[in-house]
């Protein structure tokens, strides 16, 4: 197993509701050159906020961040601290 060096870009946002949405697929554009990963990233970090909105309370953090590996790692937690 090899040791990851960390994230070389991360977005990090508050959110409220759904309305992150638009700004974490420009950031995933913008951030990813493969566009297959880039469209599955999108599916996962949308379908995440989505859960955390619907069923977690509505608020949460969500934090994206792209390896120098070319792995993605999002993360999602709602205010009430449960991850999704």
């Amino acid at each position: 197993m090899t040791r990851s060096s960390g994230p070389v870009r991360s977005l990090r946002l508050v959110f409220g509701d759904g309305t992150c949405l638009p700004v974490i697929r420009r950031w995933l554009r913008l951030n990813l050159a493969n566009e297959d990963l880039e469209l599955d990233a999108e599916l996962v970090c949308c379908e995440l906020v989505t859960n955390a909105v619907e069923h977690g309370g509505g608020a949460g953090t969500v934090r994206v961040e792209v390896m120098a590996e070319g792995q993605v790692r999002v993360e999602v937690m709602t205010a009430t601290r449960r991850a999704c």
